[in-house]
């Protein structure tokens, strides 16, 4: 079995929240990869980085066992965050998205939303945008898309419909991020 070590800055690195481009890799990521902002091709990783709790499973393992979806949904996802140093909190899906800026270190804390759904087999996820709506990508295949199965915008995640998952929770994850722009910012003062 190959082992595979994981680079978390570099991960992390490739995190973009923004909607105001087009989603790049769509045949190489899904729900997951978008929820968390990583529009990065997944065998850039590993072959099996976005399945939930992979990246977890690989820093300590360095591989991914074929058992690892026997482990509850919300363990995953929250060993994952850990894991990648993004720290998360349960919250009302109605609280908005964020950012700070820190000039004094060049820094910018992204607040953003994400969804969990439940699906039996299978997990969802929806990400919120800092336009206040709910965005999703369904499958590997397909752009992310901003209405459920009923062609209804999504605008609060327990109340739309995807099919069979069902809504479990909302997280809100943080993110710091260095930035060149404030620190040059800085020294102009």
């Amino acid at each position: 079995m190959k082992k595979t070590r994981l680079n978390i800055e570099e991960i992390k690195s490739h995190i973009c929240l923004c909607h105001d481009r087009k989603w790049e890799s769509n045949g190489k990521t899904n729900c997951y990869a978008f929820a968390l902002g990583l529009d990065y091709p997944e065998e850039n990783f590993s072959f099996d980085a976005y399945h939930l709790g992979a990246f977890h499973a690989m820093q300590k393992l360095g591989y991914v066992p074929n058992d690892i979806g026997f482990y509850p949904y919300e363990d995953r996802l929250e060993n994952d965050l850990k894991t990648l140093k993004i720290e998360f909190t349960e919250i009302d899906p109605e609280a908005d998205n964020y950012y700070v800026i820190n000039r004094e270190n060049g820094t910018i804390d992204y607040y953003w939303s994400i969804a969990l759904f439940d699906g039996c087999m299978d997990f969802h996820f929806l990400r919120k945008g800092f336009d206040g709506k709910w965005y999703h990508k369904q499958g590997y295949h397909l752009n992310p898309i901003d209405h459920d199965n009923s062609d209804r915008k999504i605008l609060d995640p327990r109340k739309c419909n995807l099919g069979d998952y069902e809504y479990v929770k909302t997280y809100q994850l943080k993110l710091t991020k260095k930035t060149s722009i404030l620190l040059s910012m800085n020294r102009e003062k």
